[in-house]
């Protein structure tokens, strides 16, 4: 368990998904705060909002320092195993826009380009575009 994490609140979680939580926090000895303050250093989030769409909502908070972004799952997850676990690997972190841009766009287009190329190579199997191979002076 990392001991790091004592105080929480949470972001777009549902009604009763916040109850569960909430007994859950009790159990394992967190405090929750009903929105987010500059002592806050954790905020679960639902597991559909990603990193952008949290951090747009948490700036109306005007807090001081960045809080750490965790997927709810994490609470899920030390319910079942009935002991709170590492929120390492659960932390929403950053994605840059440009690189991700980048493999999105550039990507698929040289996949289309190979793609065509194998298309029009393996259809031209005529007689005549195979005689213009073998003669290609023959006019």
């Amino acid at each position: 368990m990392n001991s790091t994490i004592r105080t929480v609140s949470f972001l777009r979680v549902g009604k009763r998904r916040l109850e569960i939580f909430h007994r859950a926090c009790s159990k394992f000895n967190l405090v929750v705060l009903e929105q987010p303050t500059a002592d806050c250093c954790s905020i679960l989030i639902d597991d559909e909002l990603d990193y952008l769409s949290a951090s747009k909502i948490i700036q109306n908070f005007k807090l001081s320092t960045t809080p750490i972004l965790i997927r709810t799952q994490w609470l899920s997850d030390s319910i079942k195993q009935n002991q709170l676990l590492s929120h390492q690997s659960y932390i929403v972190h950053a994605v840059p826009i440009h690189s991700k841009e980048e493999k999105v766009t550039s990507a698929p287009n040289k996949v289309v380009e190979q793609s065509q190329l194998k298309r029009e190579r393996s259809v031209s199997s005529s007689n005549s575009d195979t005689d213009d191979e073998r003669n290609p002076k023959k006019v």
